[in-house]
Formats: C-alpha cells, sequence, structure tokens
C-alpha cells in the first residue's frame, strides 16, 4: 500500500518495473498534477453602514466567527455553468492589508532569481507606503471600510502539469521534477467567476469589488506550487486513462494499492488531506 504521500506515492510507483509493465497507460503516471491555489485577489470597498448588511449575507446561523476579527467567508454559484466546468472555491474578507506584485510569497514571476526578487519586493514596500497611509486617512473620513479579498480555489485537471523523474547515473541521483502548470481553461473560468462576485455584491449593494490588476495577465496567475499536491495517479474506471480503479489498486494489480491524495481524479481548493 502506497501511502506516502502524492509526490513519494507516484515516485515510487514511477520507478517500480512491476507497477509500470502492468498499466495499460503508464506515460499517465505523474500527469494532471493539481494543486488548490490560493492568495489575495482583490479588494472590496463598502461603506461602513453597509458592513452589518455583508456580514448578515455572507453568513448563516451555523458560523459563529466573529467576523470583526477574523473576517468573513462567502461561497457563490453559478446558475448558468451548463455549458462550462464549473470550478469550486471559497473567499474570505478581512481587514485591507496591501499587497504586492513581487512578493515572494505568491511567486507571481515563477523563475525569478530569489534575490532579485527579494531586491523589488523592497523597492515595491518602499514606494507603495505613503500612498496606502494617504489612502487610509481618505477611507476613514469618508466612513469607508476596504477589505482584502482571499481566494482559495480548485484547479481543472491538466495533462502538461506533471511529476517527471530526471535520472542520474545511479539510482541515488534521480530526482523528481516538480512541474505543476495552471490550465488556460482554469484561468478563464476564475476570471469569470470573479466577475460574477462583482455582480451578485453590486446587486445586493454590498460594496464595489476591484480585482487585482495582475490577475487580468494570463501568466501572472498563481503558477507556483503552494505544495499540496494531487492527482498524479487519478482514479478512474477505464485502465486507458487512469493509474487507479474505485478499489484504489493500480490498473492491472490485485495486490498494490494507493491511499494518499494522488489519486483524486478532481482537485480541492482546501488542503487535500485535511
Amino acid at each position: 500500500v502506497l501511502t506516502g504521500g502524492c509526490l513519494q506515492s507516484t515516485s515510487l510507483a514511477m520507478k517500480s518495473i512491476d507497477i509500470m509493465t502492468r498499466l495499460a497507460a503508464p506515460d499517465l503516471v505523474g500527469k494532471f498534477l493539481m494543486e488548490h491555489f490560493d492568495g489575495y485577489v482583490g479588494t472590496l470597498k463598502i461603506k461602513k453602514r453597509n458592513e452589518g448588511a455583508l456580514r448578515k449575507f455572507i453568513l448563516d446561523e451555523d458560523r459563529k466567527i466573529p467576523a470583526s476579527e477574523f473576517g468573513v467567508g462567502l461561497s457563490i454559484r453559478n446558475n448558468n455553468s451548463e455549458n462550462s466546468p464549473e470550478i469550486d472555491f471559497h473567499l474570505e474578507f478581512v481587514k485591507w492589508r496591501k499587497t504586492y506584485l513581487f512578493d515572494p510569497s505568491l511567486n507571481i514571476f515563477n523563475g525569478l532569481p530569489r534575490r532579485i526578487y527579494r531586491t523589488l519586493f523592497l523597492f515595491e514596500r518602499a514606494i507603495k507606503k505613503i500612498p496606502s497611509e494617504i489612502r487610509g486617512l481618505w477611507f476613514k473620513a469618508f466612513s469607508t471600510e476596504i477589505y482584502s479579498v482571499w481566494l482559495k480555489g480548485e484547479e481543472l485537471p491538466f495533462i502538461n502539469s506533471r511529476l517527471q523523474i530526471l535520472k542520474g547515473d545511479h539510482e541515488k541521483d534521480s530526482k523528481l521534477i516538480y512541474n505543476h502548470r495552471v490550465s488556460k481553461e482554469t484561468k478563464i473560468l476564475m476570471r469569470q467567476r470573479l466577475r460574477e462576485l462583482s455582480n451578485s455584491l453590486k446587486i445586493n449593494n454590498l460594496g464595489e469589488f476591484r480585482i487585482h490588476s495582475y490577475f487580468r495577465f494570463n501568466s501572472l496567475f498563481y503558477t507556483g506550487p503552494n505544495f499540496h499536491p494531487m492527482g498524479s495517479l487519478r482514479m478512474g474506471t477505464d485502465p486507458k486513462t487512469s493509474i487507479v480503479g474505485p478499489n484504489f489498486a493500480f490498473h492491472g494489480t490485485s495486490h498494490v494499492y494507493a491511499v494518499n491524495s494522488g489519486v483524486f481524479p478532481n482537485g480541492s481548493n482546501h488542503n487535500p488531506t485535511a
């Protein structure tokens, strides 16, 4: 039973001659690697007199979180998605915080040398400090509150997102390559959902939602890993399009099982094994 997590279990399967030779589609092992992406996606500007309505709109009787301290959470449903896949995500509204294009934790410019990243981040923090203080005084003067909007979202399975093994001269020199990618379809659908959120809030007089500028560019969409991997040993009934069956056994075997997030055929918008 492979229970070493998505990465380790996939690596072991790739190195197993017994497993790989029994599979009908061994080339799919490691592919469809998914994560959930998360990060600040925009800001919500709302009059202080409407803050209570916002909390009422978002929270129901089962949610006892003190919104003034922790923020509030929101899930929206798209009722006009018959011709497009659904993407599961949730949003949290918290007291406004500055966001930075070169924040290393966002990893927007994946592959940029870390030293350059940090230098640009420090420079960006310096030039934003004074404008942010002025904006805070402006909103206070006009009885307006501003929230930062945090998103956790699902990715659609993407065959070009994958784990690979780079073989060395010896077995101990082999390396697992983490080549995570977010599909264009996922990015387009997520932008559609954010526009739906903006319209929903506007219709209900719950403020003006503004998407961060870097979200409008296809290549700058949280493509860096957050290391909550899943999907690289995807489950299915057809051995030609999946790796393990509904009973968690590798296709072609009856004695080797994978029990980890690698078997997920679809993504999750939260930590997959939490």
